[in-house]
């Protein structure tokens, strides 16, 4: 009998299993985890059809803490014994441990991830679980990761992260976000500005930040503890104090402060000189009254 055709009740799922025995040091994963991941182990060794199973994240790499997410990537060769683990897994899961809240990733145009939040004690765990198909082995899965079993070929090589965005390519995005955030404060969608001054502050700022530094781009995990004190205090100055449009222009400017001296300091604030589209764009937000500088 297949796996998948069997009851959940049938499965000999163990919460004993020792951490050690996942090759994860138990002084490194906080206690209220150690079921799940046994839980996962027990599952993942259960499994009739071929899969490779791995486990990433901050239990790979070491800096678990009590509020760590589980990320779990499962592989399969075909996408029929795919589908039907999935399923079996959202049942287990639930069966097993007490649910607060499941869904899927659709939203983030990832169907195949799973997203659980489950109550551990006084903790909540929240799983995230990917079912890939690999139709052309070895499958290429980010690292850090730890293999819990391995049917079909992984490529185990760091995946190159996403090229972080050149000055060049940052600018002329940065000047079109500094009109649409502008524009917005106008309108009076004081909202969707604050929407838009964290998009520029993520997407335009912290990455010249990163690159004036010399801090190594790593996505967002503890930029307050890896950027200098300095300018973790400037950016936390960018953060609108209420919706009138006069603290979000203060907030637009600051950002705009931050932008002038990462530019400086990267070097390239002749960019911002030579290309004229950049001084009309600036020109016009001075017309309609919004105070920022550009270099001379």
């Amino acid at each position: 009998m297949s796996s998948f055709d069997r009851d959940p009740s049938s499965y000999n799922i163990s919460n004993q299993v020792r951490i050690s025995s996942l090759g994860l040091a138990e002084d490194r994963v906080p206690q209220h985890l150690h079921p799940i991941l046994s839980f996962i182990n027990s599952w993942a060794n259960q499994q009739d059809a071929p899969v490779t199973i791995t486990i990433g994240g901050s239990i790979a790499s070491g800096e678990a803490d009590a509020f760590s997410d589980l990320d779990i990537t499962a592989v399969y060769e075909s996408t029929n014994p795919l589908n039907r683990a999935r399923a079996e897994f959202e049942q287990m899961f639930t069966r097993y441990f007490n649910i607060c809240v499941t869904f899927s990733a659709v939203h983030a145009g990832i169907p195949n991830l799973l997203v659980f939040y489950t109550r551990q004690d006084d903790w909540i765990v929240k799983l995230d679980i990917s079912f890939l198909y690999c139709a052309d082995p070895p499958c290429c899965i980010q690292e850090p990761f730890i293999v819990l079993r391995k049917d079909i070929p992984i490529n185990q090589n760091t995946m190159p992260d996403t090229k972080p965005m050149s000055v060049q390519e940052i600018i002329p995005r940065y000047c079109g976000w500094l009109w649409y955030t502008f524009a917005k404060i106008k309108r009076g969608e004081s909202l969707a500005a604050c929407d838009s001054l964290a998009f520029t502050r993520k997407h335009a700022i912290i990455p010249l930040i990163q690159q004036a530094t010399g801090v190594k781009l790593q996505g967002d995990r503890r930029l307050e503890q890896r950027l200098p004190t300095d300018w973790v205090e400037q950016l936390h100055n960018t953060h609108p104090r209420t919706l009138k449009p006069e603290d979000l222009y203060l907030s637009q400017a600051s950002l705009h402060q931050i932008f002038l001296r990462a530019v400086n300091e990267i070097g390239k604030s002749d960019l911002l000189l030579e290309e004229q589209k950049y001084n009309q764009l600036i020109d016009v937000l001075r017309r309609q009254g919004l105070t920022i500088d550009w270099p001379e």
